[in-house]
């Protein structure tokens, strides 16, 4: 159960990252204004939401095949 909240959390984080980097907040101006790292901030958004996709689906199918048994 542990595992799984700190699975949440993570994901969480990255797309909090990901948000902080695509909209520039707490952000140099200098750093904020190059396109590469507004394009690091989607990537994560979107890494972020996948794996936490990718995630559910995988507990799923577990505790499916657990509950088979």
């Amino acid at each position: 159960m542990i595992l799984i909240i700190v699975n949440y959390i993570v994901k969480i984080i990255t797309i909090f990252i990901g948000i902080i980097l695509l909209t520039g907040l707490f952000l140099p101006d200098r750093v904020a204004a190059q396109p590469m790292i507004r394009v690091m901030g989607a990537i994560l958004i979107v890494w972020g939401v996948y794996r936490t996709i990718v995630y559910r689906i995988q507990l799923r199918r577990y505790n499916s095949d657990e509950n088979d048994d």
